[in-house]
C-alpha cells in the first residue's frame, strides 16, 4: 500500500502543482487509496486510487455520465489517469450523515436522500433488463462457489428459491444506481444540506437495489424514515418492487458475507448474516 500511496501522491503533484496531504482516508479494506489533500492555494482535494480496474471505470463513468446531474450536492471530477486507476475530485462540505445526525434530523436528511437519488436514477433514461432473473441466478452461483462453507445448504436453498421467483415478476427496468447508498456516503452540513459521495459502485441497476443496505439497517424499526426517503423520491414501494427488492437483498446479503470474510471485516459479516437470517424468517412467517 506503501508504494500505491507514493504513486498517488506523485500524480496529485502532477495535476495540482505543490500539494500536502492532510489526512488518509482509505478503508481498511484496502480496496482504494484515499487521500485528502491541499494545494498551495489552500483548497482541499480528494486523491483515490483504485485497486480494481473495474472498480476504477464504474467510478469514472459514473462521474462523466451521472453525477453531474447532482450538481453542488456532488463532488466534481478534475483529473483521471487510467494507468494508475487514480481520481482527483473536489471536497464537498459537510460531515458523515451516519456519524453526525441528532435525532430530529434524520427525517428531513433521508427526505432530501430520497430526492438526490431520484435525480442520480433519472440522469439516463430507463431500459428494460430482459435476462435479470438468470443474472442474478448467475452472480449467485458464483459467490455461493466463492463461499465454500461459508454458507450452509439451507442458506444455499433458500437463497436459490428467494432468487427464482424473480422469473415470476414483470420485466424489470434499470437505471443509474450508486449501490452503496447509505448516510455514511451523505454529508450534511451546518445548513442541513445533504450531498451525496462515493461512487466507485455505480453502475446500472434495478432502483430498488439502492434501498437495499437501509431497508435492513436504518429503515429497521424506523418507519418514519423509509417514508420520508420515498416521499423525497417520489414513489411508493409496489408489491413487485418489494419482490425484487428481497431477491437483490438475497445477493447482496450472500455476496457480502463472502466478501467480508475476504477481507477481515466481522462486523459487515456479522450484519449481513442478520440480514440473510431475517430475510429466511419472514418467508418462513
Amino acid at each position: 500500500m506503501l508504494l500505491v500511496r507514493d504513486e498517488l501522491e506523485e500524480y496529485v503533484h502532477r495535476v495540482l502543482g505543490s500539494a500536502e496531504v492532510s489526512a488518509d482516508r482509505s478503508w481498511e479494506h484496502g480496496e482504494a487509496c484515499v487521500l485528502e489533500v491541499r494545494d498551495a492555494g489552500g483548497t482541499s482535494w480528494y486523491a483515490k486510487r483504485h485497486r480494481q480496474e473495474k472498480a476504477y471505470h464504474r467510478e469514472l463513468s459514473a462521474y462523466h455520465s451521472w453525477v453531474p446531474v447532482l450538481g453542488g450536492r456532488a463532488p466534481w471530477l478534475r483529473a483521471s489517469d487510467d494507468a494508475l486507476r487514480a481520481l482527483v475530485m473536489s471536497v464537498v462540505p459537510g460531515s458523515v450523515a451516519a456519524d453526525t445526525l441528532a435525532s430530529g434530523e434524520e427525517v428531513g436528511v433521508h427526505e432530501q436522500a430520497g430526492a438526490l437519488l431520484r435525480r442520480f436514477h433519472d440522469a439516463e433514461s430507463p431500459e428494460p433488463w430482459p435476462g435479470y432473473p438468470q443474472r442474478v441466478a448467475e452472480l449467485l452461483e458464483q459467490w455461493i462457489a466463492r463461499g465454500g462453507d461459508l454458507i450452509d445448504e439451507a442458506q444455499r436453498t433458500f437463497a436459490r428459491e428467494e432468487v427464482r421467483r424473480l422469473v415470476e415478476l414483470p420485466e424489470p427496468m434499470r437505471v443509474p444506481c450508486h449501490r452503496d447508498y447509505t448516510p455514511r456516503n451523505w454529508l450534511v452540513d451546518g445548513e442541513g444540506t445533504v450531498r451525496v459521495i462515493d461512487f466507485g459502485h455505480a453502475r446500472k441497476d434495478v432502483w430498488v437495489n439502492d434501498l437495499n443496505r437501509m431497508y435492513f439497517a436504518e429503515w429497521r424499526g424506523r418507519p418514519d424514515l423509509r417514508d420520508a426517503f420515498l416521499s423525497g423520491y417520489g414513489r411508493s414501494l409496489a408489491e413487485e418492487d418489494h419482490a425484487v427488492l428481497r431477491g437483490a437483498a438475497v445477493l447482496g446479503a450472500v455476496s457480502s458475507i463472502v466478501w467480508a470474510r475476504e477481507h477481515h471485516d466481522p462486523h459487515f459479516e456479522a450484519h449481513h448474516r442478520d440480514v440473510l437470517a431475517r430475510l429466511r424468517q419472514e418467508a418462513t412467517g
